[in-house]
């Protein structure tokens, strides 16, 4: 894959951005020949062939008002797929997706306003029309508030459709609606925020299904859940201790549920979050963080529960030069046992092999201009 993008200041208040990019995903995937022309899943080679190629344009133009920061911008993705996963189920598919972005925000003493409607054209799915509107209030120089509502769409991916022994052709595209409010407190040396959210969404798409014709990974295959709610918040924060050493955290309490079984979403739990150490000696960085979520279960009738963890990682990075850095990470240095996910979710399935402790080393370089 490659991507070219211009930026141009045509006058004081005329910023264009153009950018064009093109991507081929191609891979072939070895099983076991299926000798028998009766099957619907007759492979005499045992080769499944998928290959994706992807063009995209976005030419956008922000103008610089009295009051705020007028966008517009026009959008264009191409995509092709040739995808065959045994002698019988073959596709060779295209889709192309033109859309249509009006966005504007500004902001007028404590006030602050952010609009945005975009329209896209799908030669798949049809039109579609999304938007949002968000507004916020600093009641002081530190304390802001502010409320968000938003109306987004995802169609599936050529993966989720058409890739071999996993994609579904009949999957539809996912509508949300999603509301947050939330109060942020920033000084100089501590912060903090409450976000309160509620996403309603509809034909979720969630790599959680049964085994079918055209699946074979049973607990993994994409379907549309139907309709779901995620209600939580999320608590955040961070305080600077000195001037070299800081210390930040989140955590999010949450309840991702099917509304027509009012179970919880396949592998997703009520709480997780982070908690990162940062300290800064001359050109060395290092830091610890712990991560961690609450039990989740690999089944939609949330019989097949996946215990709760939580992982010590370490993080260093040393400046050689302005450009040049050595970054490490040691990751779960304590060889937690830990489970995302199920093969199956029969009382003899068993876990999916997770990472043990591990260390990453590389070498970092940032062009300066």
């Amino acid at each position: 894959s490659y991507a070219f993008t211009s930026k141009n200041q045509f006058t004081d208040i005329w910023h264009r951005t153009f950018k064009l990019g093109m991507g081929v995903d191609d891979s072939d995937s070895y099983a076991r020949p299926n000798t028998n022309p009766a099957s619907a899943s007759y492979n005499p080679q045992g080769v499944s062939k998928y290959r994706t190629d992807q063009m995209q344009i976005t030419w956008q133009n922000d103008f610089r008002l009295p009051i705020g920061m007028l966008t517009l911008a026009y959008d264009r993705l191409e995509q092709d797929v040739n995808s065959r996963s045994n002698v019988k189920t073959k596709f060779n598919k295209e889709r192309n997706n033109d859309s249509y972005l009006a966005a504007y925000v500004a902001q007028l003493d404590q006030h602050a306003i952010q609009l945005s409607l975009r329209e896209d054209h799908n030669t798949q799915y049809g039109n579609n029309t999304t938007g949002g509107i968000g507004y916020g209030y600093h009641i002081t120089p530190e304390w802001r508030v502010s409320a968000n509502y938003g109306k987004a769409y995802k169609a599936p991916t050529f993966n989720q459709l058409y890739f071999p022994n996993f994609g579904d052709p009949s999957l539809s595209p996912e509508k949300s609606d999603n509301v947050e409010a939330n109060v942020k407190y920033t000084a100089q040396k501590v912060k903090a925020g409450l976000t309160i959210f509620e996403n309603k969404i509809r034909d979720l798409i969630a790599n959680a299904g049964p085994a079918t014709t055209g699946c074979t990974l049973g607990g993994f295959c994409p379907i549309n859940v139907g309709k779901v709610e995620i209600l939580g918040a999320t608590v955040e924060g961070g305080w600077n201790i000195a001037d070299n050493l800081s210390l930040s955290g989140n955590i999010t309490v949450q309840s991702p549920r099917n509304e027509d079984s009012n179970q919880l979403l396949v592998r997703r739990g009520n709480r997780y979050g982070t908690l990162h150490l940062e300290h800064t000696w001359g050109d060395l960085q290092w830091g610890s963080e712990v991560t961690g979520a609450s039990t989740r279960y690999n089944d939609t009738n949330n019989t097949k529960a996946m215990s709760g963890y939580m992982l010590v990682n370490l993080t260093a990075n040393y400046k050689l030069s302005p450009e040049w850095k050595i970054e490490a990470r040691a990751n779960n240095i304590l060889d937690k046992n830990y489970i995302l996910a199920y093969t199956g979710n029969t009382a003899t399935a068993v876990p999916y092999n997770t990472a043990g402790s591990n260390l990453f080393v590389g070498l970092r370089y940032d062009m300066k201009h």
